[in-house]
Protein backbone atom coordinates (compact mmCIF):
# COMPACT_ATOMS: atom_id res chain seq x y z
CA UNK A 1 0.00 0.00 0.00
CA UNK A 2 1.22 3.50 -0.78
CA UNK A 3 0.49 6.86 0.77
CA UNK A 4 -1.92 8.88 -1.39
CA UNK A 5 -2.16 11.93 0.87
CA UNK A 6 -3.84 12.95 4.12
CA UNK A 7 -7.42 13.52 5.23
CA UNK A 8 -7.03 16.69 7.29
CA UNK A 9 -10.39 16.29 9.08
CA UNK A 10 -9.53 12.74 10.24
CA UNK A 11 -6.07 13.82 11.33
CA UNK A 12 -7.43 16.73 13.38
CA UNK A 13 -10.17 14.56 14.93
CA UNK A 14 -7.44 12.22 16.19
CA UNK A 15 -5.08 14.94 17.50
CA UNK A 16 -2.73 15.22 14.50
CA UNK A 17 -1.93 18.18 12.30
CA UNK A 18 -0.74 18.04 8.70
CA UNK A 19 2.34 20.14 7.96
CA UNK A 20 4.02 20.86 4.65
CA UNK A 21 7.77 20.32 4.41
CA UNK A 22 10.10 22.63 2.48
CA UNK A 23 10.07 20.25 -0.50
CA UNK A 24 6.25 20.35 -0.70
CA UNK A 25 5.62 16.94 0.86
CA UNK A 26 3.18 16.60 3.74
CA UNK A 27 3.68 14.97 7.13
CA UNK A 28 1.25 14.08 9.89
CA UNK A 29 2.42 15.33 13.31
CA UNK A 30 0.86 14.37 16.67
CA UNK A 31 -0.25 17.34 18.80
CA UNK A 32 -1.82 15.83 21.95
CA UNK A 33 -0.02 13.94 24.73
CA UNK A 34 -2.01 10.81 23.79
CA UNK A 35 -1.09 11.01 20.10
CA UNK A 36 2.56 11.66 20.99
CA UNK A 37 2.56 8.60 23.29
CA UNK A 38 0.95 6.53 20.52
CA UNK A 39 3.69 7.61 18.11
CA UNK A 40 6.47 6.70 20.55
CA UNK A 41 4.93 3.25 21.10
CA UNK A 42 4.42 2.83 17.35
CA UNK A 43 8.06 3.64 16.57
CA UNK A 44 9.28 1.25 19.29
CA UNK A 45 7.18 -1.59 17.83
CA UNK A 46 8.52 -0.96 14.30
CA UNK A 47 12.00 -1.90 15.43
CA UNK A 48 10.80 -5.42 16.32
CA UNK A 49 8.78 -6.13 13.15
CA UNK A 50 10.13 -8.05 10.22
CA UNK A 51 10.41 -6.39 6.83
CA UNK A 52 8.37 -9.10 5.14
CA UNK A 53 5.15 -7.57 6.51
CA UNK A 54 5.81 -4.36 4.58
CA UNK A 55 7.08 -5.62 1.23
CA UNK A 56 4.12 -4.15 -0.66
CA UNK A 57 4.66 -0.55 0.34
CA UNK A 58 5.37 2.00 3.02
CA UNK A 59 1.73 2.08 4.22
CA UNK A 60 1.52 -1.68 4.80
CA UNK A 61 0.31 -4.50 2.60
CA UNK A 62 -2.88 -5.72 1.05
CA UNK A 63 -3.80 -9.11 -0.32
CA UNK A 64 -6.36 -11.23 -2.12
CA UNK A 65 -6.93 -14.99 -2.45
CA UNK A 66 -9.23 -16.30 -5.22
CA UNK A 67 -10.41 -19.93 -5.11
CA UNK A 68 -12.70 -21.62 -7.64
CA UNK A 69 -14.84 -24.67 -6.88
CA UNK A 70 -17.14 -25.36 -9.83
CA UNK A 71 -19.15 -22.23 -10.54
CA UNK A 72 -18.64 -20.82 -7.05
CA UNK A 73 -15.83 -18.36 -6.47
CA UNK A 74 -14.46 -17.76 -2.97
CA UNK A 75 -12.54 -14.53 -2.45
CA UNK A 76 -10.62 -13.50 0.67
CA UNK A 77 -8.98 -10.11 0.94
CA UNK A 78 -7.44 -7.90 3.57
CA UNK A 79 -4.73 -5.54 4.63
CA UNK A 80 -2.24 -4.92 7.39
CA UNK A 81 -1.35 -1.32 8.13
CA UNK A 82 0.56 0.15 11.07
CA UNK A 83 -2.32 2.15 12.61
CA UNK A 84 -6.03 1.91 13.40
CA UNK A 85 -8.26 2.45 10.36
CA UNK A 86 -10.91 5.15 10.71
CA UNK A 87 -12.49 4.48 7.31
CA UNK A 88 -12.08 2.05 4.44
CA UNK A 89 -13.55 1.76 0.98
CA UNK A 90 -12.48 -1.66 -0.30
CA UNK A 91 -13.94 -3.25 -3.45
CA UNK A 92 -13.14 -6.62 -5.02
CA UNK A 93 -14.07 -7.14 -8.66
CA UNK A 94 -14.48 -10.59 -10.24
CA UNK A 95 -13.85 -10.66 -13.99
CA UNK A 96 -15.57 -13.42 -15.97
CA UNK A 97 -17.58 -14.48 -18.97
CA UNK A 98 -20.82 -14.21 -17.02
CA UNK A 99 -20.29 -10.48 -16.53
CA UNK A 100 -18.66 -8.52 -13.77
CA UNK A 101 -19.61 -8.79 -10.15
CA UNK A 102 -18.14 -6.99 -7.17
CA UNK A 103 -18.38 -6.63 -3.42
CA UNK A 104 -17.55 -3.53 -1.36
CA UNK A 105 -16.65 -3.21 2.31
CA UNK A 106 -16.94 0.13 4.14
CA UNK A 107 -16.24 1.24 7.69
CA UNK A 108 -13.36 1.26 10.15
CA UNK A 109 -11.19 -1.48 11.58
CA UNK A 110 -8.09 -2.17 13.54
CA UNK A 111 -4.75 -2.13 11.76
CA UNK A 112 -5.32 -5.67 10.48
CA UNK A 113 -8.50 -6.55 8.58
CA UNK A 114 -9.71 -9.41 6.40
CA UNK A 115 -12.99 -10.63 5.00
CA UNK A 116 -14.35 -13.23 2.60
CA UNK A 117 -17.02 -13.27 -0.06
CA UNK A 118 -18.37 -15.85 -2.48
CA UNK A 119 -20.05 -15.48 -5.84
CA UNK A 120 -21.64 -17.80 -8.38
CA UNK A 121 -20.27 -16.59 -11.68
CA UNK A 122 -19.75 -18.99 -14.53
CA UNK A 123 -16.35 -18.66 -16.12
CA UNK A 124 -14.85 -16.08 -13.76
CA UNK A 125 -11.09 -16.30 -14.01
CA UNK A 126 -9.60 -13.27 -12.23
CA UNK A 127 -10.31 -11.21 -9.11
CA UNK A 128 -8.67 -8.02 -7.90
CA UNK A 129 -9.03 -5.24 -5.38
CA UNK A 130 -10.09 -2.32 -7.53
CA UNK A 131 -7.71 0.60 -7.99
CA UNK A 132 -8.75 3.40 -5.66
CA UNK A 133 -9.69 1.04 -2.81
CA UNK A 134 -8.20 2.64 0.27
CA UNK A 135 -7.98 3.04 4.02
CA UNK A 136 -7.74 6.21 6.11
CA UNK A 137 -5.65 5.72 9.24
CA UNK A 138 -6.04 7.55 12.55
CA UNK A 139 -3.29 10.04 11.65
CA UNK A 140 -5.18 11.06 8.49
CA UNK A 141 -2.95 9.10 6.07
CA UNK A 142 -4.92 7.81 3.07
CA UNK A 143 -3.37 4.59 1.74
CA UNK A 144 -4.30 2.99 -1.57
CA UNK A 145 -4.58 -0.80 -1.86
CA UNK A 146 -2.11 -1.26 -4.70
CA UNK A 147 -4.85 -3.34 -6.40
CA UNK A 148 -3.67 -6.91 -5.72
CA UNK A 149 -5.12 -9.39 -8.20
CA UNK A 150 -5.09 -13.13 -8.69
CA UNK A 151 -6.25 -15.77 -11.16
CA UNK A 152 -8.67 -18.22 -9.58
CA UNK A 153 -7.13 -21.49 -8.44
CA UNK A 154 -8.51 -24.66 -6.87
Amino acid sequence: MVLAGFDIDVAEANAYTIVEQGDGTQQSVPVSPEAIAFEREFVAKQDTRTRTTWVNGPCGNSWINAVSRGNTKFISTGFVVPRPVIAMNWTVQVWGWGGLTSHTWLGGSGPSWSSSWSSSLSGGDFANVLPGSNVVMNNGAVCLSGSPGENFHS
